[in-house]
């Protein structure tokens, strides 16, 4: 009767938070609303676009435009120490997913690779460009300096910024719906056939210089295989 006492306390209490949780966010997206209900047209469409993008409604406006504005349209006011900030929060996010979240994995390197891959720049730069999100409506830069790097860029820039304006939890469900759950899987079969490929390097290469002028030399995969091959290599010189 004790342990079914707890548990009865526990879903009580449970219950009680989610609702609580509930009523935070209605009055969280109710105050973003009145306060885009403020904004001018221009903004007013930026606001939309992120939200339609990143599935966030925006309360401060103004950190959404800076994390989407590149130094080579703002000198000033840029993206740059947003995109440093939001590659630690992704970093983080990542690895507590990968790592953390995953506790009957055995194997650890694996799982670092995994947490890697999921931020490099070639990563985000083809996420940053795809239709999903597609940042190139959204971030303000010189035409004439284009590079894909700058989206992969502002979408680490935007993860510091939903932190900064929503909170951890409101960029960790931006990351783990746009940039990880969608890509993992393919990501860690790539990995795994990248990790299978190195284990069959060439682990052994022998030269033979018998009777012979020429150095005939045999690549093998494998120690089994290269006894097979040198013993053969003898034999022709015998």
């Amino acid at each position: 009767f004790k342990l079914a006492g707890i548990r009865l306390m526990r879903r009580i209490v449970l219950a009680l938070f989610n609702k609580i949780n509930d009523q935070i966010l209605l009055r969280s997206q109710t105050l973003c609303r009145i306060r885009n209900a403020h904004l001018d047209e221009k903004d007013k469409i930026f606001a939309q676009k992120i939200e339609k993008r990143l599935g966030i409604t925006p309360v401060n406006l103004d950190l959404y435009k800076i994390a989407c504005t590149h130094e080579s349209f703002d000198e000033g006011l840029n993206f740059q120490r947003f995109e440093y900030f939001g590659d630690s929060i992704l970093d983080v996010i990542t690895k507590e997913h990968v790592i953390m979240g995953r506790p009957n994995s055995i194997n650890l390197d694996h799982d670092n690779s995994l947490a890697s891959k999921l931020g490099t720049n070639s990563f985000l730069i083809d996420l940053a460009l795809k239709n999903d999100l597609d940042l190139r409506s959204l971030v303000k830069y010189d035409k004439a300096q284009y590079k894909d790097k700058i989206f992969g860029d502002a979408l680490e820039a935007l993860v510091g910024a939903i932190y900064l304006d929503r909170g951890y939890d409101a960029a960790r469900q931006f990351v783990m719906q746009k940039i990880i759950l969608p890509n993992i899987e393919k990501i860690e079969r790539n990995l795994e056939i990248e990790e299978n490929g190195r284990s069959y390097t060439p682990i052994i290469t022998h030269s033979t210089s018998i009777r012979s002028r020429f150095r005939p030399r045999s690549k093998v995969f494998s120690k089994k295989k290269h006894s097979s091959v040198l013993s053969n290599r003898l034999e022709s010189f015998m």
